[in-house]
C-alpha cells in the first residue's frame, strides 16, 4: 500500500494505492490520526487505485468517521472500483459515507 496526501482548498485528499488490509491498516490509521490531530476536518479518500480492502481496512474507515465526527469534520470517498463498492454495500457502509465518482464531485460537495 502507498499513501499520498494532497491539500486541495483546505481539504485533505488521501490517495491509497494497492491493498488496504491487516498488513498495513495500522500505518493508515496512524496517518489519519496525524492529519486529524494537525487540524484536518475534511478528509477525502481517493480509492481509484485501491485494489482490495479487508475488514481491517473497513475498520480504519469507521475509525476515521468517528474521529472526524468528534471534531465536527466530514469524510468522503471517490473513485471506488466495483469490487470495493460491493464490499461497502455488503457491510452497510455505503449508507454512512458520501461517495462520489470523481475528485471534483467530492471536493465540490
Amino acid at each position: 500500500m502507498e499513501i499520498k496526501v494532497d491539500l486541495i482548498n483546505e481539504i485533505h485528499v488521501m490517495r491509497v494505492t494497492g491493498k488496504l488490509d491487516n498488513s498495513n491498516a495500522y500505518d493508515c490509521e496512524v496517518k489519519i490520526s496525524e492529519l486529524i490531530d494537525s487540524g484536518c476536518r475534511n478528509l477525502i479518500f481517493d480509492f481509484s487505485r485501491l485494489e482490495y480492502i479487508s475488514s481491517a481496512g473497513l475498520r480504519i474507515i469507521l475509525v476515521a468517521i468517528r474521529m472526524l465526527r468528534d471534531k465536527s469534520g466530514k469524510l468522503s470517498i471517490f473513485g471506488m472500483s466495483d469490487h470495493v463498492t460491493e464490499v461497502f454495500a455488503i457491510c452497510g457502509l455505503n449508507s454512512k459515507i458520501n461517495t462520489y465518482k470523481t475528485q471534483d464531485e467530492a471536493v465540490n460537495a
